[in-house]
């Protein structure tokens, strides 16, 4: 009786398609994500300022993306925080060539403009020099809005009113940098994908592998700047069979795994996070168990068939099932 009770007094619609959310979290709308999110172990090591460097490694659909899309909503929470989160695709440097250490200099020019401009974009009143280069920097590249006196300045260098509005930029955006954040926030770049559509060829192994290489340049000579970043195994593995220097990366890497509990509580915190989106969660809690391992058991209930069907005339508990055919990843599970 007790389980038909609180089964039919709370209303779940299978219909909704964000009932479980987006497959993909870096798709998938704040509220919705927060909702539901589930915070990995490893989750702390990212928060630490004191690691320069953490790179997450793990497989397509085990949860890289939400873990630094985590890391970034929590960060920005912080006033001292500065972060910048990209992708390494927009980022990417246009180059033809094989030699390691141009893609590294490429790249580090590509990061180091990147908090240039992100700065610059949150500079008000700009009077010293370096603060100028800086907000004259973000407007030359679309990171800014012009302000009023450069709009107008621009618009008047015409024939008869010979009016030059002559802009410095940022010459050297590394030790301009460098003067600038010293003692002043701490600057946190989240860059996800540096391995999309990664081939086993020279340009791609030299492109990645330089990547990782100009990010640990960066973090040195800046100490407020700090990365967190991802990749797949099997990208790494090759790339690091290769190249020597990556040796340095391999103590900054973390792999995300998922256990049989953890599948259970992330399904279960879509559920809930459901609940709570349409405003039911306080009245559901009443219903519920107060014991922590009976409400997900529960919950999990509420959409799944328990016991299922395993086999011939056999029978296991939801969890298993869900967790063997998804392949212990996160978005498998959710497609599934």
């Amino acid at each position: 009786m007790e389980k038909k009770y609180w089964q039919d007094e709370i209303k779940v619609d299978y219909t909704d398609r964000t009932l479980f959310g987006n497959d993909a979290a870096e798709e998938e709308q704040e509220e919705v994500f927060l909702s539901y999110a589930l915070e990995p172990d490893i989750t702390t090591d990212f928060l630490d300022r004191e690691n320069k460097i953490q790179v997450v490694r793990a497989f397509k659909g085990e949860g890289k993306s939400a873990l630094l899309r985590l890391a970034k909503n929590k960060l920005e929470k912080e006033e001292r925080n500065l972060v910048i989160s990209n992708t390494a695709v927009s980022l990417s440097p246009v180059l033809d060539s094989i030699d390691s250490d141009e893609w590294t200099r490429k790249w580090k020019e590509k990061l180091l403009n990147l908090i240039a401009n992100e700065i610059g974009s949150r500079i008000g009143l700009a009077f010293s020099d370096d603060a100028i280069s800086l907000v004259e920097e973000a407007e030359e590249n679309g990171f800014k809005q012009k302000s009023f006196v450069s709009t107008i300045a621009d618009r008047l260098k015409t024939k008869n009113i010979p009016i030059e509005k002559i802009r410095s930029g940022v010459k050297n955006p590394e030790a301009l940098l460098k003067r600038w954040l010293k003692d002043g926030a701490d600057t946190w770049l989240i860059i996800d994908d540096i391995d999309q559509n990664f081939q086993n060829i020279e340009k791609n192994r030299i492109k990645v592998a330089s990547f990782f290489t100009a990010c640990r340049q960066v973090a040195a000579a800046i100490p407020e700047v700090r990365f967190r970043l991802s990749v797949r195994p099997n990208v790494w593995k090759i790339i690091k069979r290769e190249y020597e220097a990556l040796s340095h990366v391999e103590q900054y890497i973390q792999d995300l795994k998922w256990s049989l509990d953890d599948i259970e509580a992330l399904i279960v915190k879509r559920v809930e996070g459901y609940l709570i989106r349409h405003d039911t969660w306080e009245d559901a809690k009443k219903l519920l168990s107060k014991k922590s391992n009976r409400q997900r058991e529960q919950l999990l209930s509420l959409v799944f068939e328990e016991p299922m069907p395993w086999g011939k005339q056999r029978t296991r508990p939801a969890k298993i099932i869900l967790y063997t055919l998804s392949r212990h990843r996160p978005r498998w599970l959710i497609e599934l």
